[in-house]
């Protein structure tokens, strides 16, 4: 899940970087600001993961891990299709 959110969001950036600068709103702004927020939570949620390989707590990690990243895919796949859409 973590390698998807990583490639999605790439695939976010290039989108972003292919859209004509003048035609860029305040909407987009807040699009690619958002996504950026959610790119540094997916790194730190991935870095308490591989630290807390040999912890107790490693399971809980895991599954909540996965489930935020999950969300944070389906954000992703939205910002893109709204970014497309209003390109």
């Amino acid at each position: 899940m973590a390698t998807l959110e990583i490639a999605l969001s790439i695939g976010f950036a290039v989108l972003v970087g292919k859209a004509p600068q003048a035609g860029f709103t305040p909407a987009h702004f807040a699009l690619a600001r958002s996504q950026k927020k959610d790119n540094w939570l997916a790194c730190g949620l991935i870095w308490c993961v591989v630290l807390a390989q040999d912890s107790a707590v490693r399971q809980v990690l895991w599954i909540g891990g996965g489930l935020v990243l999950g969300w944070l895919i389906q954000r992703t796949l939205h910002r893109m299709r709204t970014l497309q859409r209003r390109a």
